[in-house]
């Protein structure tokens, strides 16, 4: 599965700052901890989709 995050407009990105980049983090986090054994994360070189940045992709 190919992880993205939303593209804050400007307003948005000051008043959440990076909390969009914790709440990845957390969810993330959450797939390793009931899947650890088969839990695979990497980077790719994905194109980002319009309104959204590519963050990594998720194999479970």
């Amino acid at each position: 599965f190919d992880v993205y995050k939303v593209k804050h407009n400007i307003v948005k990105r000051k008043i959440l700052g990076k909390w969009n980049d914790v709440d990845i983090g957390i969810a993330l986090s959450h797939l390793y901890v009931s899947n650890p054994e088969t839990f695979e994360f990497e980077v790719k070189d994905k194109q980002d989709i319009k309104g959204y940045t590519y963050v990594g992709s998720v194999k479970i």
